[in-house]
C-alpha cells in the first residue's frame, strides 16, 4: 500500500513537473521573412542559413534561451520554438548567419559579422499577437507585426 501511494506521488509530480515546463515553452507560432533592402534574401544554402531568436532577459525557470527558425530557400521562415508550441513572449535579439545571394544573384558573406550574437543591432519584442517578423538585412531593421 505504501509502495503504490509513493509511486503514484512521483508520477502526480512528474506529470505536474511536465505540465508546467511546456506552459513555459509555448507562445505565438510566428512566420517571417529576410529582405535586402526591401527585396526578398535568398540563402545560399538552407543548411548553412541561421536565423536564431535569442532572449535578451531570462524566461523564468528557462533562463537564456535560444529559438532557431526553419529557413526556406525562398528568404521565408517558421518559428515554431523547441518543441513545435511556438515561442515565449518577450524581448529577442535577432542572429543571422550565414551567406546570401546579394541583389546581382552572386553569394556574399557580407552579413555574416554584422548579425552575430555579440553584435546583431536586431532585437524585437514578440507578443502574443505577433503573427510575422520582416528582417531586412541592408536596413538594419527587424519589424514585429
Amino acid at each position: 500500500m505504501f509502495n503504490r501511494l509513493c509511486r503514484l506521488g512521483v508520477m502526480a509530480a512528474l506529470v505536474f513537473a511536465l505540465g508546467c515546463g511546456k506552459e513555459q515553452e509555448s507562445g505565438p507560432k510566428v512566420t517571417g521573412r529576410v529582405l535586402l533592402d526591401g527585396q526578398p534574401c535568398r540563402p545560399v544554402s538552407v543548411y548553412d542559413f541561421d536565423v536564431r531568436f535569442q532572449n535578451t532577459q531570462p524566461l523564468g525557470n528557462l533562463g537564456k534561451r535560444s529559438y532557431a527558425a526553419e529557413c526556406r530557400e525562398d528568404g521565408t521562415f517558421v518559428l515554431n520554438g523547441a518543441i513545435g508550441r511556438g515561442i515565449p513572449v518577450g524581448r529577442y535579439k535577432v542572429i543571422v548567419n550565414g551567406r546570401v545571394f546579394d541583389a546581382h544573384g552572386k553569394p556574399t558573406n557580407r552579413y555574416i559579422p554584422v548579425y552575430t550574437e555579440a553584435k546583431s543591432p536586431l532585437e524585437v519584442e514578440i507578443t502574443d499577437a505577433t503573427k510575422e517578423i520582416t528582417i531586412d538585412l541592408e536596413k538594419k531593421t527587424v519589424t514585429a507585426s
